[in-house]
């Protein structure tokens, strides 16, 4: 389960477990407009970036998109998409 809240001003996500403890935590200096968990993977934006980690949090990719996001989705480890108002754009992160 995830879990987005502000924090002082400071947007803070929890993955949570079963029993309700916290497995992983998140911050970003903006409140995310979408989120996708996805097999161990979160996906979330911050403004116009898009921000791929793996739940531990190690090594998180960034992509810079050219316009405002709809919606975003987790399609594998290694394809995202994100979509805008008239379009989708297919996004391979290594």
């Amino acid at each position: 389960k995830l879990c987005v809240f502000d924090n002082s001003n400071v947007a803070q996500m929890n993955v949570l477990t079963n029993r309700g403890g916290v497995k992983s935590d998140f911050m970003s200096q903006a409140f995310p407009d979408h989120v996708d968990i996805s097999d161990g993977n979160l996906l979330y934006n911050d403004e116009r970036t898009l921000v791929f980690s793996p739940l531990s949090g190690k090594n998180p990719k960034k992509y810079k998109c050219t316009r405002d996001i709809y919606n975003l989705l987790i399609l594998d480890s290694e394809h995202l998409a994100a979509v805008y108002n008239s379009s989708v754009e297919f996004i391979t992160v290594k």
